[in-house]
C-alpha cells in the first residue's frame, strides 16, 4: 500500500493535537477521522438511494412505516405454557 505524505497547515495541526487522544497518534487520529466521514457519506448516500428505491415500492415503504410506528419501548407479553 503506497504511503502518502500529506502537508497540515499548523493552526490546523495544533487543533488536531488538541482534540485528538493523547496515547493515539497524529496520523492515526486523522486516519480515523477521515475513515469515519467515508463511512458517514456511504451511510448516507446508501440511506439516499433506499428513499429513492422506496418511493417506488409502495409495500415496501407501507412495511418500513408500520415499522418505524411499532411500540419497541414496551416489552412483549409472555406467552403462557
Amino acid at each position: 500500500m503506497p504511503s502518502t505524505t500529506i502537508k497540515v497547515e499548523s493552526d490546523l495541526l495544533k487543533d488536531i493535537t488538541r482534540v485528538k487522544p493523547k496515547e493515539q497518534s497524529i496520523s492515526a487520529f486523522v486516519r480515523e477521522v477521515l475513515e469515519r466521514d467515508i463511512r458517514r457519506r456511504k451511510m448516507k448516500e446508501a440511506a439516499h438511494e433506499y428513499q429513492k428505491f422506496l418511493a417506488g415500492q409502495p409495500e415496501e415503504e407501507a412495511e418500513m412505516e408500520a415499522w418505524e410506528s411499532a411500540r419497541l419501548s414496551i416489552a412483549p407479553a409472555k406467552k403462557r405454557r
